[in-house]
């Protein structure tokens, strides 16, 4: 893993890492990588019993351009652009949360490929996420547009466009 990331580290891509469930080999890629999901596993796991804003800001200090420990529907917290803030998650009535974490984490590539400020990123990949929540399957529930992302979005209250 480290040598791919060094690779593509060396040809100017940028570096999505999702840490999953605890592996001690898997903090030494944390330093190779833009950007990091940290599981809450993760996270009790290197830290626990710790605030998970601390928890990202740390570990956001150690490399990551953005840090970012997710918990479900309790949101996320991200550090990164020189902030640390709580991501609520967008309230659902959950029918199956499977794929959930992963449409978050495209989601918040989708908002940084198009330059977008990280807190609308973050708002972002959270209704996506949301959407996931609202249907059986995980490919059948994915959101399929922005623009599906968006107008749900809006229904929950946000000014994501704004």
């Amino acid at each position: 893993s480290q040598f791919l990331m060094k690779k593509a580290r060396s040809q100017g891509l940028t570096i999505l890492l999702d840490l999953g469930s605890y592996k001690k080999q898997a903090e030494e890629l944390i330093p190779l990588a833009d950007v990091v999901f940290v599981p809450e596993a993760f996270r009790q796991a290197i830290a626990p019993g710790q605030d998970p804003a601390q928890v990202a800001k740390k570990l956001q200090k150690n490399g990551p351009k953005i840090c970012c420990v997710t918990l479900g529907e309790k949101g996320s917290y991200i550090a990164g652009d020189g902030q640390v803030f709580h991501q609520p998650a967008v309230k659902v009535k959950a029918i199956d949360t499977n794929g959930a974490g992963d449409v978050f984490m495209g989601g918040f590539a989708y908002g940084l490929a198009n330059n977008w400020p990280l807190t609308k990123t973050a708002r972002f990949a959270a209704a996506a996420a949301a959407i996931t929540c609202t249907k059986f399957g995980k490919i059948q529930a994915m959101p399929k547009s922005e623009a599906e992302i968006l107008k749900f979005d809006l229904g929950a209250g946000s000014k994501l466009t704004g």
